[in-house]
């Protein structure tokens, strides 16, 4: 009954945002790709919850590169429902986009995360992806994640030489979205969280936003640091990150820009503050030549 009233709902506002007299396309363009989704799609018999929380580890897995985690749920998830995998998926992701729709999470908007010659503004070490939009059509939410990673190894660079044990890296880095030149109703933040990883299996998660104002998007704070794994490997917890935002319902009335953001610190450099508005996500250092920002190169429209 929930899902009838709601397309009704979204038929209505439809049509009334359609009339408008100089209405922007993209005012009414979440309204058509929801509609979509429940005139073309049937609700499979999860647990929406638990689902979602899979979905989101799924999510910020993918964006800050570390598919083996997230092939290793997707896997373990075709493992136990067979049934419902759809089709012959080869890239990753196709295999990525194949596990939401079988859970009821639809891509909205994705620029450019199906290429892998993705560049960043700000720095050549690091590959910031574009901001990844999806609509949970079982919670009836939308979840917002961003994130990127390392491209080569030049943060061993930065780092103390570790002979045994770990180092930190300079003070805190940061990773976020910014949701920038925003018109419209402003959503209500249902969840959030940060994902960092070190490429050899080991991560962190993030629960603490740096900023309080979450209609502007989202930041979170962590320290990096280096750890010698074995007499020839060092990790880098660091490598890849991500963050997250779960949005209500009327994120499909919100409209703007979302960009992916990622700050790094070495040598005795720290965060002073952060900032999180409209027109992005800004830094303030102690010392600002030992700390650098990159931000991905395609904004992802909302």
């Amino acid at each position: 009954i929930m899902t009838v009233l709601l397309l009704g709902a979204i038929s209505v506002c439809i049509m009334s945002v359609s009339v408008a007299a100089g209405g922007r396309a993209d005012d009414n363009e979440k309204l058509l790709f929801m509609e979509q989704v429940y005139r073309n799609t049937e609700t499979n018999a999860v647990d929406t919850q638990d689902a979602q929380d899979r979905i989101c580890e799924v999510l910020k897995k993918y964006v800050s590169h570390d598919i083996d985690g997230a092939m290793e749920i997707i896997n373990s998830y075709w493992e136990a429902c067979p049934e419902l995998r759809a089709g012959d998926a080869k890239s990753e992701y196709d295999l990525l986009e194949e596990y939401l729709n079988a859970n009821n999470v639809f891509i909205y908007r994705d620029e450019t995360s199906k290429t892998e010659d993705e560049r960043s503004v700000g720095s050549t070490d690091v590959q910031m992806n574009s901001v990844i939009i999806a609509y949970d059509q079982g919670n009836e939410d939308w979840i917002v994640t961003g994130g990127g990673y390392w491209i080569n190894t030049n943060y061993l660079n930065d780092a103390p030489i570790v002979l045994v044990g770990s180092a930190n890296v300079g003070g805190m880095d940061a990773i976020g979205f910014a949701l920038m030149n925003t018109s419209g109703t402003t959503p209500t933040l249902l969840s959030c969280s940060g994902y960092v990883h070190n490429g050899f299996g080991g991560s962190i998660d993030l629960y603490n936003p740096a900023n309080a104002n979450s209609s502007s998007g989202l930041v979170f704070q962590f320290q990096d640091y280096v750890e010698k794994i074995d007499p020839f490997d060092s990790a880098y917890m660091g490598y890849g990150f991500a963050a997250q935002g779960v949005y209500s319902l009327n994120f499909y009335q919100y409209n703007g820009q979302a960009r992916s953001y990622y700050a790094h610190s070495w040598n005795k450099n720290h965060i002073n503050s952060i900032g999180v508005s409209t027109t992005g996500i800004t830094v303030s250092w102690t010392n600002s030549a030992y700390g650098w920002e990159v931000y991905n190169t395609s904004d992802t429209n909302f």
